[in-house]
């Protein structure tokens, strides 16, 4: 019985010195969260520069807006997609949360202004939070023969626009996203998961990592880890993995994509969108490496592509401070872009 109640002694002071590591943690980071780019917590609502309220619950990587655009009849935070008699010309734009326009209302998210400078044209912004290549891919392949054409809701689109950004490359060189890939070059990618994992990472997201600052800051990186290439945690960035990564975009998104296009006898251009870190100048090694290649990848493909980088002259006061997405003059800037992408692909046609 000694024995037992000594242990119950020891139990409960352990138990006790962790909430208090707990609390001090906690005080910490509510002291220290100033809600800007690199706040740990971002926890409470506040107005962002363009008056937007905006809601904190996880860190880094959730946002509530509380005045979001109103999604179109497709589901997208879009304009309609119905045809316009004065826009002969209908091109999709597939992207990710650019596409989308964070914060922005929808006459200033950079296709529609791009729309508004192309007089005969039509852009059909379908733009997916975190959708990269890969899942543009699948979503050109398998959703938009759904979705436009004579037998569908939609009249058909007279070509593609994708939008291309560096974390879909540093994702897939992490191992951390399990995109729509097949090459067995990069099996890690989806075999290391197993069912005890995947229930761990679920309990962290779902149930762990609200409200408390400390608990949340855990399970982001519980998460980030369980998610990530186990065998290359120590350098998970190294020349060989963006080099796979940038092999699996070239030949299956960006390849397929080329391939998909020209089956349909659609016309398809690129247009690359740089991170805030680009434009400012504080991109890491492995950043500027996977931007290289990505870079290169396109070029090789043969269709009109542009890169957007040097159009933003290094200022990086036309991003969110506290969202790392373009705000209104940034959407200008590659909505200017977009435009002249536009032409070149009318003129090559």
């Amino acid at each position: 019985m000694r024995f037992f109640r000594c242990a119950a002694r020891e139990l409960v002071f352990l138990g006790l010195a962790f909430l208090l590591v707990i609390g001090i943690a906690e005080i910490t980071l509510r002291l220290n969260d100033d809600f800007g780019r690199n706040g740990p917590g971002r926890m409470g609502k506040r107005p962002n520069e363009a008056g937007v309220e905006m809601s904190y619950g996880r860190p880094w990587y959730h946002r509530e807006f509380r005045t979001p655009v109103a999604a179109n009849s497709a589901g997208f935070p879009a304009r309609e997609f119905a045809a316009q008699p004065n826009r002969p010309v209908r091109l999709a734009v597939l992207g990710d949360s650019y596409v989308e326009g964070f914060q922005l209302e929808l006459d200033h998210r950079f296709v529609s202004v791009a729309e508004d400078e192309l007089q005969s044209v039509q852009l059909l912004a379908l733009g997916r939070s975190g959708a990269y290549l890969p899942a543009q891919l699948q979503f050109a392949d398998t959703q938009l023969p759904g979705m436009f054409g004579p037998d569908q809701q939609w009249p058909e689109i007279d070509g593609v626009i994708v939008c291309v950004r560096l974390w879909g490359g540093l994702n897939l060189a992490l191992g951390g996203v399990a995109y729509p890939v097949t090459l067995p070059e990069m099996p890690w990618q989806w075999d290391l998961k197993s069912p005890l994992t995947g229930w761990v990472r679920w309990v962290a997201i779902r149930l762990i990592d609200r409200p408390s600052h400390g608990l949340s800051l855990w399970a982001s990186k519980t998460n980030a880890w369980l998610s990530a290439d186990l065998r290359n945690q120590k350098r998970p960035l190294t020349s060989k993995n963006l080099r796979r990564a940038a092999n699996v975009i070239e030949t299956e998104a960006l390849g397929g994509l080329v391939g998909l296009m020209e089956s349909r006898e659609k016309p398809l251009a690129f247009i690359y969108l740089p991170s805030v870190q680009e434009v400012a100048g504080t991109a890491s090694p492995a950043m500027l490496e996977m931007k290289s290649l990505l870079l290169a990848a396109i070029a090789r493909t043969g269709v009109p592509w542009t890169d957007t980088t040097e159009s933003f002259a290094g200022d990086s006061s036309v991003f969110f401070p506290d969202d790392r997405h373009p705000d209104r003059d940034g959407h200008a800037i590659m909505a200017g872009e977009l435009a002249l992408l536009v032409r070149q692909m009318l003129e090559a046609k």
